[in-house]
């Protein structure tokens, strides 16, 4: 037959190997989150040697939250809801210095420059964000704080408003 010469049939003893596999990392995954890195000896699975090492395999990570304090009020629920993003990845992995654009689905559209990393007095990891907001002809900008609460909360809170 000419499909089993391009394709040649797997042995069942390949076949379980593979059930098992599944049987073994879909508990571990569902049972970390996809949030913790996962180690599965795979050499028994894949008829490999024991001798070769297996490295971990980290798969997802935590999500990170951002709350506002007054950012709505100044710049409007629909601009907040359209860079909520945008300030999460400012706040996570901005460089100083790094802008962040944004558009929001009413047309309304700005960025964000991550501006500085620094210690609150209470101990806390902030970062200062310029955030400016255009919709049609009106222009605003707002200077923010961004302190991180309780390991992947961050509350953004105005400073100054600029029209």
């Amino acid at each position: 037959m000419v499909s089993s010469t391009i394709y040649p049939r797997r042995s069942g003893l390949t076949r379980w190997r593979r059930v098992l596999g599944w049987a073994v990392a879909l508990p571990l995954t569902a049972a970390t989150g996809c949030s913790m890195p996962v180690t599965v000896p795979l050499a028994p699975l894949t008829g490999m040697s024991d001798s070769r090492e297996v490295a971990p395999v980290t798969t997802g990570s935590i999500a990170v939250t951002v709350e506002e304090e007054g950012i709505s009020e100044q710049l409007g629920e629909d601009a907040w809801s359209g860079m909520r993003s945008a300030v999460a990845r400012a706040v996570e992995y901005g460089e100083d210095g790094e802008t962040f654009a944004w558009r929001g689905l009413a047309g309304e559209r700005g960025s964000i420059v991550a501006v500085a990393v620094y210690s609150a007095s209470s101990g806390q990891t902030c970062r200062r964000l310029s955030i400016t907001a255009e919709d049609g002809a009106d222009s605003r900008e707002v200077v923010a704080d961004a302190c991180l609460h309780d390991g992947n909360l961050w509350r953004v809170r105005p400073i100054t408003e600029h029209a």
